[in-house]
């Protein structure tokens, strides 16, 4: 499964925290957010952003996103899942590839928050 795991630096300010996932190639996805294993939110079909909350309250939580993406582009194998973070000490983009056969692809981001 493609993925990363990595730490985002939070403000220390009470500022929100916006997360974006955007799917590439054209492709249709489903998406499971969790905050320290938590459900937030359901089931996010294909790009999407989402309010994960106060820097205050994320700090030390983990912030997992599981995207099931399908390719629709006969002939192509390429797919990617884009992740980018606003609010914290910067803005971070997090991107994530697969060149694989396989459809459909899981991918898996792993992003620890802390002040």
């Amino acid at each position: 499964m493609p993925g990363i795991n990595e730490i985002y630096r939070l403000r220390d300010n009470n500022a929100s925290l916006t997360m974006e996932v955007n799917i590439g190639y054209a492709a249709k996805a489903a998406t499971i957010v969790k905050l320290d294993g938590k459900p937030q939110n359901g089931l996010f079909i294909d790009s999407f952003r989402y309010e994960t909350g106060t820097d205050t309250d994320l700090n030390g939580k983990e912030l997992d996103i599981i995207t099931m993406v399908n390719k629709i582009i006969s002939g192509n194998d390429n797919s990617s899942v884009t992740i980018t973070l606003r609010g914290g000490y910067e803005d971070a983009t997090f991107l994530i590839k697969d060149h694989s056969t396989l459809n459909p692809v899981d991918f898996r981001a792993t992003i620890t928050l802390i002040l």
